[in-house]
């Protein structure tokens, strides 16, 4: 299997957007490698109010989308200028609940993987994305019949 290292997505919010995944994302990228990105998972988590109020008062659980994530990294590439390494026409395969009876798996491009429609097909929690290799390398024959069952 061609798989790169693999990257650890994080949630952003109103003042700290960090993007140093992206890098490994672009290595892989150019070596013709996948990249597979686990997503974010907030539990019991303070809010800063009441860390430093000393509350032992916690935030209900969060856990990332494929759909998040892949706005991230679609508005990461473009604030980058590097159009491509995750744009709206890259291949992306999401996925949700693995080894779990009802896994759910969809296939296609970018910016269709962000849509509701993936969205309804992925359901709930647990997710991970995997961003496959562009160009020549791009995804073996193997692959390819593999993920065309999940396209959306």
């Amino acid at each position: 299997y061609r798989f790169g290292e693999t990257v650890s997505i994080c949630f952003w919010d109103d003042s700290w957007k960090p993007d140093s995944y992206f890098d490994k994302i672009a290595d892989n990228a150019k070596r013709g490698l996948h990249t597979l990105c686990l997503l974010d998972i907030k539990v019991k988590e303070q809010s800063i109010v009441n860390l430093m109020k000393g509350n032992d008062i916690y935030e209900p659980p969060r856990f990332m989308s494929v759909q998040t994530a892949l706005q991230q990294l679609m508005e990461i590439d473009e604030n980058r200028g590097n159009p491509g390494i995750v744009g709206k026409d890259s291949l992306v395969v999401g996925v949700a609940r693995v080894g779990c009876k009802d896994q759910s798996i969809v296939f296609g491009r970018a910016e269709d993987v962000a849509s509701d429609e993936a969205a309804d097909r992925l359901g709930g929690p647990l997710h991970s994305l995997v961003i496959c290799a562009q160009g020549t390398e791009g995804l073996q024959e193997m692959e390819q019949e593999f993920v065309e069952q999940y396209r959306i």
